[in-house]
């Protein structure tokens, strides 16, 4: 199992908790910060679901959200997870990138980058919404070894170069 940690203003809870519901996870713990106005969530997480499930956040929330991403395969890895919502040629994708780190690289440099998005993007698009991240990137020129995987989500897999 793996688990996701986040903070989110007090106001903005209900749109976390409807996908969190949706597909029926459990928290494993919630703060409440009074004086920041947030609600600090520990959210357990099947490890197969972890990106189907930041996905539904990102498409909920519709705003810039950082998670931590906590994996337990014999020793603690804590990846990142940005959310967000990115505009192009008028329509609205969510996106999430989502970074693993592993123990033997370091905690800076990551081992995998996965790029995830709606299923039917443009690949043209796919490219506007990398380039928001990685400056200037193209699929085909990549210094990392890219895979596109299609079905109801489209996801980016990146390695790095060693």
């Amino acid at each position: 199992m793996g688990e996701l940690d986040l903070e989110v203003p007090i106001e903005r809870l209900n749109d976390i908790m409807t996908p969190i519901t949706r597909a029926d996870l459990y928290l494993k713990w919630v703060f409440y910060n009074d004086i920041r106005g947030t609600a600090s969530l520990r959210i357990v997480v099947p490890e197969d679901l972890i990106e189907e499930v930041l996905f539904m956040m990102a498409k909920a929330y519709g705003g810039p959200l950082e998670v931590s991403v906590i994996r337990d395969e014999g020793r603690m890895l804590v990846g990142q997870a940005f959310l967000n919502s990115v505009h192009v040629n008028a329509k609205s994708y969510p996106v999430v990138v989502l970074m693993d780190y592993s123990s033997e690289h370091g905690p800076y440099v990551p081992v995998r980058v996965a790029v995830i998005t709606k299923g039917d993007i443009p690949e043209g698009d796919i490219e506007m919404i990398l380039s928001l991240y990685f400056k200037d990137f193209k699929l085909m020129n990549s210094h990392m070894r890219g895979t596109v995987e299609r079905n109801s989500l489209t996801k980016i897999i990146m390695i790095p170069s060693s």
